[in-house]
This record gives structure tokens, sequence and C-alpha cells, in this order.
């Protein structure tokens, strides 16, 4: 690499040179005491890519802006240090050196990177040991590059581990690109806030690649991070610290642990997110998002791919709106509290079970599951559920405060055990839902521990015959369990009045032997008339529910099967 001279700025008002034992000699800056320059806009996020590696640095050609201090960096001056309050435009390179920041605890220090490549073995390349807040701007059409080697040297106080630590406030923006690499240690750490806000971020680190003790928080820019360990972090010992929230910008993580990781809540409200967590790259106990606080997803589309739960946390998980997208070999979201959806498009594309909490209650929004096992699961709090093989923990258990209630939106689930499967109370009160429940006998479409009711909605739900149950006691909208002979998948189901109007239809993926049907319209001495395959059946509620179950129960026999046909029938 050609060597570079110094070219320091006439506004300089100090260069004092001292030791540093990770990196070789410090050259010390002052800047002057004159008002910051204006903050760089986030652009719109172009689409992300995959790809990760920045190469050598580039400057954009632009000259300091007015009230700048220009730092041109060389090899044989060594690392500089900045010690006051101000701005400041960085060029060149150290091949083996370091920026520090050791500014006054009030101090603003803020770094426009244009064209910069520091190299740091033992220590980051850049370290703010001091200052109120360090903004690091990589300047338009720049390429700008941090990389630190080796094992870490404590030098002070501080447990250095990071490519850029700051043991302030972090923010990281700018219209130009930055890379950030750490082959022993984390990418970039704040002990306070870390923000991210614009410009394109490429990290790359054998740790965590983005940490903020305080907060993390993304509002804009293109991200992408690959990880040893998690892809974000926030950790910090106070229950209202160590939050995660994201806003905008377009973020690429693929980790080798958590994608996020907040030990306080987690907030999504917008941009772009790719997660590939521990998935297929090893490891087993690694989650896409995570929070041991409550996690909100407001906005934002969301393709999350985890060995362990797509979406997990330790206090309620409330999904508002926004486009999930989640493939998991455990639980597409699990919580061991209340999981609520109010809204957005939540596709849970593979899991074993798509969505398991104590309490689930959904409000509204598009929900598509395919589970290995249940669709929707209340169950005690349960986690890592899968241990438990096909039956998923105890399949005859009672849990008076599991409950599922499902008020609005549109449920699809696919599920090779119980379609919904409450430990306690299963409730409908308004929305549509469709089962293409279990083939093997051990499972039901509809499982509950203690009772179902509908009052409303639509409820279209198939599967096997060795475990189905109805709705119950408590119901104000008819309900009929049929038992429907061996109908292949891919044959609608369909449910008529009197009059020939169609209340419900639903096409099964799977083969089917029963169908639970309940929609508007039906109504205590009403006849309904259900067609599925080469199976056809006319019914005359004279209960409000009709049909039992093989089951566990219930009241009434079932129609086509062993408790009779009430209303005739014909196969």
């Amino acid at each position: 690499m050609k060597r570079m001279y110094p070219v320091i700025s006439l506004l300089l008002a100090a260069a004092l040179l001292s030791g540093c034992a990770a990196c070789g000699a410090v050259r010390e800056t002052a800047a002057p005491q004159e008002s910051p320059a204006a903050e760089v806009q986030a652009p719109a996020a172009p689409a992300l890519t995959e790809s990760v590696a920045v190469g050598e640095a580039q400057s954009s050609g632009e000259q300091p802006a007015a009230g700048e201090t220009l730092i041109e960096l060389r090899d044989d001056t060594g690392s500089v240090t900045v010690t006051e309050a101000g701005d400041y435009r960085v060029t060149g390179t150290l091949t083996n050196g370091q920026i520090i920041v050791d500014a006054p605890k009030d101090a603003k220090v803020k770094l426009v990177l244009n064209g910069v490549s520091v190299s740091c073995e033992g220590s980051a390349a850049i370290y703010a040991r001091s200052a109120d807040k360090l903004v690091i701007q990589s300047a338009a059409g720049s390429t700008n590059r941090l990389a630190s080697t080796g094992d870490f040297i404590q030098t002070d106080d501080n447990k250095v581990d990071a490519a850029l630590f700051a043991c302030c406030d972090l923010t990281l923006g700018g219209d130009g690109t930055l890379g950030i690499f750490c082959d022993t240690g984390h990418g970039a750490v704040s002990k306070d806030e870390l923000k991210l806000k614009s410009g394109t971020l490429s990290v790359e680190a054998a740790l965590q690649g983005l940490s903020g003790k305080d907060a993390l928080t993304v509002e804009g820019g293109t991200i992408s991070i690959v990880s040893g360990t998690d892809g974000l972090h926030a950790e910090h010992d106070k229950a209202d610290k160590g939050s995660i929230v994201i806003t905008g910008g377009s973020l690429y993580i693929r980790s080798g642990a958590d994608g996020a990781d907040a030990s306080g809540s987690l907030t999504v409200s917008g941009g772009n997110l790719s997660v590939y967590s521990g998935s297929r790259y090893g490891k087993d106990s690694c989650k896409g998002l995570k929070a041991a606080g409550d996690l909100v997803i407001r906005d934002g589309v969301l393709t999350v791919t985890a060995y362990d739960d797509a979406i997990h946390a330790g206090g309620s998980v409330t999904v508002e709106g926004g486009a999930l997208t989640l493939a998991t070999v455990d639980d597409g979201v699990h919580t061991d509290n209340a999981l609520t959806v109010n809204g957005g498009t939540v596709t849970v594309a593979e899991s074993y079970e798509g969505l398991e909490a104590q309490v689930i209650t959904i409000n509204g929004g598009d929900i598509s599951i395919v589970a290995s096992d249940d669709g929707l699961n209340a169950a005690g709090g349960n986690d890592g559920s899968n241990a438990h093989g096909p039956w998923g923990g105890d399949p005859f258990g009672t849990d008076s405060s599991a409950s599922i209630t499902v008020n609005g939106g549109t449920i699809v689930v696919n599920a090779q055990g119980d379609g919904i499967d409450s430990n306690g109370t299963l409730t409908v009160t308004g929305g549509t839902v469709t089962i293409s429940g279990p083939t093997n006998g051990g499972n039901g479409a509809l499982d509950y521990g203690i009772s179902a009711t509908i009052t409303g909605g639509t409820v279209i739900a198939a599967g096997s015959s060795g475990m189905a149950e109805n709705f119950g006691a408590g119901s104000t909208q008819g309900s009929i369990l049929f038992s429907v002979g061996d109908q292949a998948g891919g044959t609608t189901v369909t449910l008529t009045d009197e009059s020939g109007a169609v209340l419900a239809s639903f096409t099964p993926e799977k083969a089917y032997q029963t169908v639970v049907v309940s929609a508007p319209g039906m109504v205590l001495g009403g006849s309904y008339t259900l067609t599925a395959g080469t199976y056809s059946e006319t019914v005359t509620l004279n209960t409000i529910t009709v049909g039992g179950g093989m089951g566990f129960g219930g009241p009434g026999g079932m129609p086509g099967g062993p408790g009779g046909r009430p209303g005739g029938g014909r196969r």
C-alpha cells in the first residue's frame, strides 16, 4: 500500500505524542470550538444483498466542510488521539494504528470518514475512551474500513474487545460505506447506546456483530452482519435498559447464535429484516429475535430462519402489523406468557409448533402456519417442546390458565399434530379459521383440555377421527362434527343452508376423516348440508352443537358415525 504523508489542518490546536501498547505511537489532536456541521440525512435504503465484503478504502474526494478539522492518517506517525469536542474529517491509512477519542465526558465528537482504512492488532481500530457522544459518518461516495486482528491487549481499565469500541453513546451514519471486521471479538460496541441512522454498513465479527449496553437502535441504512454469536445484542442488568429498537433500514443478519438478543424489550416498527440464526449453521439453541422482556412487532418486513424459535420472548409478544415469514425447527413464535396478534401477516412456513404461548389472543391479521406438531398451542410455558416427540409434552394435561381466543383475522393451519391445542379453554367469537389437521389418530384438528365455545366467526377443521372434538356447552353459534369417511386431500368441503347458500367452504391439503364446521347463519333448528369428496349429508341442528367426537366426548352423536346420523344422510 502506498505510504501517505500527514496533512494536518491549520485549525489544529495541538499535536502531542504519547504511547499506546496495542498499536504503537499516538498523535493527539484537538479541534476548535465551532458549531458542528449539519447532520447527514439518511438516504432511502436500497435492497439488501448478501454481499458483505468491503475492499480497499476509497475517498470521495470531498474537501473539509467549514468548521471541520482535517486529519490525514499515515503509518509513520502511528495513532491519533482526539482530545476535544468538534467535527473531524479523516482520510488516509493506518496499517497498524488506532484512532482514540479521549475527550471530556461532556464532549460531542464527530468523525467523518472519507477513504479511511485503519487496522489495529490487539485493540480497536477506533477506541472512544472518553466522550459524551461519538458520531461516525461515512462521507458520500467513500469506502472505509476498520479492522481489529489478534488477541486483545488490555491497556487501561476498559475491556476493549471490538474493532469499534466506545465507552459513550455511539452513532453510525452518513451516505458512504463502512466495513467493520474483527477476527477475535465483536464488530462495534457501545457501553451506552448504539444507534444506526444511515449509510451502508458491513460487519464481520468472530463474536457479536453490533452491541449496545443501554440500547441498540436501528433507524435506517443498509446493514449486513455476519457474526459468530449474536448479530444484534443489547444487555444491561437493569430491566428498563438493554433494549433493541428497529424503526427502519434494511438488515441482513447471519449469526452463529441469536439474530437479535435483548436483555430488555425488543421492538420492530419498520424496516426490512432478514435473519438467519444458527439454522443450518451448526448451532442448535439459536433464536431469530429474542427478548428477555416484551417483544413487539408493529410494522416492517421480517424474514427469519432459525434453528430454535424464530420469535421468542420472556415477556409478552404482540404483533400489530408488518409482514412476517418464519421458518424454524422449533416454534415460529414462543412466549411463556401472552401472545397477541392484532394485525399484520404472519406466515410460519416451517415449524415444530407454529404459535405457542400460555395465552394466545388473535384479534386480526392474516396467519398461515405449517407445523410438524401443533399449529396453535396454549401449553403452560413449555419451551423446547419438540424434545417431547410427536405428543409435544403431556397431551392429556389441563391448565386453567391456558387459553386460545380468536376474535378476528384469518387463520390457515396445516398441522401434523393438533391444529389448535389448548390445555385450557378455546374460544372463537369471530374471524375465519381453516385447519388441515392430522392424519394420525393420536391428534385432532381441535383439541382442548377444559372447554371450547364458539359465538361467531367461521371454523372448518378437517382431520383424523381418533381424537376428534367439537365445540361444546356455552356456544351460541351452531357447530357440527361430521364423520366423512376417508377423503383425499384437495377435495373441497362445503356447507350450505336449506336454500342452497354457501355458508362455508374450504379445501384441506391432506387426507381427512372428520370435519368440524361452524359458521354465521347456523342456528338452532336449521338444516345444513355438508359435501366433502364422496360424502354428502344433511343435518338438523336439534342442539346448538351436533357430534361429540370419539376422543374426549361432548354433546350429541356424530353424524355419519357411531353416534347416529341426525337428519339422515347418505354416502
